[in-house]
């Protein structure tokens, strides 16, 4: 079972149901005890760091995901805001974050020949193989919304 985490910043429903597509079984969830006993877990997110680092601890997530990722070693996915939360910090906010990722979040610096925010289905050059990586290159095309 994953567990996608419900915290009120990202869209669950639409990650639910590209998971049960791939024939994955997914429940959402905010309740801690879910979070500690989850195969796997994806942490979505979308909008501040802070905000998103607060909600997390006002729900008594972020022990139960640091928990279940430090000390039950449990497979975790983050998704657009979420994987940022993975890093020490981020530069627009002052709340720490989870520190799993030995890194700084930073704002994609301004320079010729990019918009940023980054925004629209891009191609990827796939330099690895993965099973999150399509096995057809013609199906590595993302939609991409960042900064």
């Amino acid at each position: 079972m994953i567990t996608i985490v419900g915290y009120g910043l990202g869209n669950v429903g639409a990650l639910r149901n590209m998971l049960c597509r791939t024939g994955a079984t997914a429940d959402v969830s905010e309740c801690p005890e879910d979070i500690l006993t989850a195969q796997g877990i994806v942490l979505p997110g979308v909008g501040a760091f802070d905000n998103a680092m607060d909600r997390l601890q006002q729900l008594g997530l972020r022990d139960a995901l640091d928990v279940a990722v430090n000390e039950r070693r449990v497979p975790i996915l983050g998704v657009c805001l979420g994987m940022q939360l993975f890093t020490r910090q981020s530069d627009e906010g002052r709340l720490p974050g989870f520190g799993w990722l030995p890194a700084t979040t930073v704002r994609i610096p301004q320079h010729d020949g990019l918009r940023v925010p980054h925004m629209g289905w891009n191609q990827l050059e796939i330099t690895r193989r993965g099973r999150l990586v399509p096995d057809d290159p013609a199906a590595a095309r993302f939609y991409f919304l960042h900064s």
